[in-house]
C-alpha cells in the first residue's frame, strides 16, 4: 500500500515538473526579443550569416566581416529555421535540454527525485536565463551561459560517475565532445572554460589510472573532447579555405590582419592615455611613418579613424578595439576585400613594415604583458584594478543584483525589409511598436503593445524576486557547508577516507573558475567602465551567475548528503545498541549493595 502511494506521489511530482518545463518553454517563445538591425557586426551578423548557410553559400560573399567572428551562433539560427522552429521555442527547449542533463549528471549524488527535480526547476527558471541584455538579444551572448552550463554538466556526469567502465561513460564523454565543440566555437575568449575543463580531465584521468581502470583507456576517455575540438577547427578552417582561400577559423585571430592589429596595440607613442585608448592617433601617426603601406590608405584611413573616435578623458579618440574597426572599413573602402588572398597579402605587408620598424627600434613597444594579441597591454595597475572590480561583480552575481533580468525591450531603426529578414529567421512575428533611431526611451515596458507579453513580464519579474530574496540565505548556507566540506576533509584524510576531498575539488574548481571568468571580464572591460552596475559585467559575464548557481548546488547537495549520512549512521548505531541490550542475559545473581567484596560474602 504504502509503495502504490509513493508511485502516486511521484507520477503527481513528474505531471508537475512536465507542466513546468512546459511553461518555461511558452515564457521563452513569447520572450519579448529586441531586434537590434543596424548591428552590422553584431547581431544583423548573426542573422545574415544564417541565410546564407541556409542557402548553402557559408558565410556569404566575401568583405570586412565576413570571417570576424565564430560559427556556433548562426548554425544554431539556420538550425531552427530549416526545422521550421520558431527561435523563442528553439531557444526555450535548448534550455530544457541543458537543464535535463545537469540534472542527470548529479543523479549518482542526488539519489531523491523529488530534490533532482528542484535543482531542475532551479536551472531552468534561474534569472540568468532571463536578463534582458542577454536573453533578449538575437546574439551569442543569449546562450553562451546554457552552452558553457553544457560543458561543465558533461564533466560533472563524468565525475560522479568516475568508477564506471569507459563503455558505461560513454554518453557523457560524447555530450561534453559536442557541447565543448559547441561552445568552443561560440565565442572568440572561449579559453575561459579550460580553467575547469583541463583540470577536471587530469584529475579524472589520474583517479582512473590509480583505480587501474586502465592507463590507455583512461586517458582516451579525457582526449575525446580535446580531439573533437581540433578537428571541429580544422574542419572549419578547411571550409573557409574552401570558400575564401585563407586557412583561419576567423581572421581576427587567424590571419595577417590579426598580426598587424597586435602591433598596433603595442605602439608605444610616449605618452599616457586612458585605459580605454589601445591605439591612439599619436600612435597611429607613428604606425603610417613605419609603414609606407599602411599610410597609402591615405584621407580614407583618416576619415574612419575620425567616424570611430568618441570624446574620452584624454581627448577625441577611437576606444578599445574600434580602432580594428576603423582600419578594416578602411581597407574595405580602398578595395582590398575583394578576396581573401588579396587582403592577407595586403596585410602582411603592412605587417612587416610594422615588425621592422619595431625591430629597428623605429616604433617602441608599451610596458606590460600581453594576454591576448587582440588586447592592449596590461599592468599591475590594471590586474589590481580588475581584482577589485572582481571582488565586488561575483558578489552582485551571487545576488542576482542587477535591475535588468528582465527588461521589455523593442526594435531600433526597423523597416519593412529588416522586419521581413529577421521575422522570416525567426519564424516570430515583430508586434512591438519601433524606437526611432537616436530616440531616447526611458521606459521601454511602454513599447510593449501585446498583453502576452506583458503577461510574462510579470511571472518573471515575480521570479526573479524570488530568487533575489533567497539568494541572501542560500548564499550564507552555502559557504557555511563549503567550509563543513573543507573541515569535514581534513579529518577523513587522516582516516584515509575521501568522499569530502573529492567534493572539495568539484566545487572549489567551480569557484576558481568563477573568480577567473568574472576577473577576465573586469580586466577586458577596464577599457568600457569600471562602474560595478554597469550591464558590461552582465552581458559579457552572463555565465558568471550560472557559475554562482551551479557551486551553490553542489555545496548544498554536499551538507544534504553528510547530515543525511551522520542522522544514517546514528540510527543504525542506535538499533544495533537496542539489539545488543536486548540480547543481554538476564542476570543470575543480584548483587546486594551490602556484599562484602573482600570474603565473598553477603
Amino acid at each position: 500500500m504504502l509503495k502504490k502511494n509513493n508511485n502516486k506521489i511521484i507520477t503527481i511530482w513528474m505531471l508537475f515538473i512536465a507542466f513546468m518545463t512546459l511553461l518555461r518553454v511558452v515564457y521563452s517563445a513569447g520572450y519579448t526579443y529586441e531586434y537590434i538591425v543596424n548591428a552590422g557586426m553584431d547581431d544583423q551578423w548573426m542573422v545574415s550569416q544564417a541565410y546564407s548557410i541556409l542557402g548553402g553559400q557559408w558565410l556569404g560573399p566575401y568583405s570586412h566581416v565576413t570571417l570576424i567572428k565564430s560559427v556556433t551562433y548562426p548554425i544554431m539560427l539556420a538550425f531552427f529555421r530549416a526545422i521550421s522552429m520558431p527561435y523563442g521555442m528553439g531557444v526555450g527547449l535548448f534550455t530544457v535540454a541543458v537543464s535535463f542533463i545537469f540534472a542527470r549528471a548529479i543523479k549518482p549524488e542526488v539519489k531523491n527525485v523529488f530534490l533532482r527535480g528542484i535543482i531542475y526547476l532551479v536551472i531552468l527558471y534561474s534569472p540568468f536565463g532571463f536578463l534582458s541584455i542577454t536573453s533578449a538579444r538575437i546574439y551569442r551572448n543569449s546562450v553562451s551561459h546554457w552552452m558553457a552550463l553544457l560543458v561543465i554538466a558533461s564533466i560533472i556526469g563524468i565525475y560522479y560517475r568516475r568508477d564506471y567502465s569507459l563503455k558505461g561513460l560513454w554518453k557523457w564523454i560524447l555530450c561534453e565532445a559536442v557541447s565543448f565543440m559547441m561552445f568552443w566555437e561560440l565565442r572568440e575568449d572561449h579559453i575561459w572554460i579550460l580553467a575547469f575543463v583541463v583540470p577536471a580531465s587530469i584529475i579524472l584521468a589520474i583517479y582512473r589510472i590509480f583505480h587501474k581502470k586502465g592507463l590507455i583507456k583512461s586517458l582516451i576517455g579525457v582526449a575525446i573532447p580535446f580531439v573533437a575540438v581540433v578537428i571541429m577547427e580544422l574542419g572549419i578552417a578547411t571550409i573557409n579555405y574552401k570558400h575564401y582561400g585563407v586557412f583561419c577559423l576567423n581572421d581576427r585571430s587567424g590571419t595577417y590582419c590579426a598580426k598587424v592589429v597586435s602591433l598596433l596595440y603595442k605602439i608605444n607613442d610616449g605618452g599616457i592615455h586612458d585605459q580605454s585608448i589601445w591605439v591612439s592617433s599619436d600612435a597611429l601617426t607613428l604606425a603610417r611613418e613605419a609603414s609606407p603601406t599602411l599610410d597609402s590608405l591615405g584621407d580614407g584611413l583618416d576619415y574612419n579613424w575620425n567616424y570611430w573616435k568618441v570624446v574620452t578623458m584624454y581627448g577625441n579618440e577611437v576606444p578599445g578595439d574600434h580602432a580594428e574597426w576603423a582600419l578594416r572599413q578602411t581597407v574595405m573602402d580602398a578595395g582590398y576585400y575583394k578576396d581573401a588572398v588579396t587582403t592577407n597579402e595586403f596585410y602582411k605587408k603592412i605587417y612587416e613594415e610594422l615588425k621592422a620598424g619595431f625591430d629597428s627600434g623605429m616604433l617602441k613597444k608599451k610596458k606590460g604583458i600581453f594576454l591576448s594579441s587582440q588586447m592592449r597591454p596590461f599592468n599591475k595597475d590594471d590586474m589590481d584594478m580588475a581584482w577589485k572590480l572582481t571582488r565586488k561583480v561575483v558578489p552582485k552575481y551571487a545576488g542576482y543584483d542587477t535591475n535588468g533580468m528582465y527588461v521589455a525591450y523593442t526594435t531600433y531603426g526597423m523597416d519593412e525589409n529588416d522586419k521581413s529578414l529577421f521575422e522570416n529567421m525567426l519564424l516570430m512575428n515583430i508586434t512591438e511598436q519601433y524606437i526611432p533611431e537616436n530616440e531616447e526611451i526611458t521606459d521601454y515596458g511602454a513599447y510593449v503593445t501585446a498583453s502576452y507579453n506583458r503577461f510574462i513580464r510579470a511571472n518573471l519579474d515575480m521570479i526573479w524576486k524570488i530568487y533575489k530574496k533567497l539568494a541572501v540565505f542560500l548564499n550564507y548556507i552555502s559557504i557555511g557547508a563549503f567550509i563543513f566540506m573543507i573541515t569535514s576533509m581534513i579529518f577523513e584524510l587522516k582516516r584515509k577516507e575521501f568522499y569530502s576531498l573529492y567534493a572539495f575539488l568539484l566545487t572549489g574548481g567551480i569557484i576558481i573558475l568563477l573568480y577567473a571568468y568574472t576577473f577576465m571580464i573586469c580586466l577586458w572591460g577596464l577599457w568600457m567602465t569600471t562602474d560595478i552596475n554597469s550591464p558590461v559585467y552582465w552581458f559579457y559575464g552572463s555565465s558568471g551567475p550560472m557559475l554562482v548557481q551551479v557551486w551553490r548546488i553542489l555545496c548544498l547537495t554536499y551538507l544534504i548528503n553528510r547530515v543525511t549520512k551522520i542522522y544514517q549512521n546514528k540510527k543504525v548505531k542506535s538499533k544495533q545498541e537496542e539489539k545488543e541490550e536486548a540480547a543481554r542475559p538476564d542476570d543470575a545473581v543480584t548483587i546486594s549493595k551490602d556484599m562484602d567484596f573482600e570474603s565473598g560474602e553477603v
